[in-house]
């Protein structure tokens, strides 16, 4: 939210109680080591195999939805687990990156 970090400078308040750090844009494909850190790190915590994601173009494809911000490719590799998780699932798929967006964008029901 690099907008709001101006204006949040104006206010004394908001000041005081956050902190504000800018990051820059993850630049691919120098940067794409650090989607699939994130993502292994990320799957280690519930057991998932990332494999089939770290192998295909997922990486670049995670990068472009999250508008290469590093908070927003942490937020999306995390739906993509809730969705395996919810299903049970031990890999990681495209197919739940798929349905993380589904349920992200209200999109459910126009998923054919």
């Amino acid at each position: 939210m690099p907008s709001i970090t101006s204006l949040a400078k104006l206010d004394e308040q908001i000041e005081r109680r956050a902190r504000h750090l800018h990051l820059p844009d993850v630049v691919l494909p120098e940067e794409r080591i650090l989607i699939l850190n994130v993502v292994t790190a990320m799957c280690e915590a519930p057991g998932l195999d990332s494999s089939r994601t770290l192998e295909s173009d997922l990486p670049e494809r995670i990068a472009h939805a999250a508008r290469y911000r590093y908070g927003r490719i942490a937020q999306v590799i995390l739906a993509a687990i809730e969705q395996a998780a919810s299903k049970n699932a031990a890999t990681l798929t495209r197919d739940h990156f798929a349905l993380a967006y589904i349920e992200h964008s209200q999109a459910r029901g126009h998923d054919k």
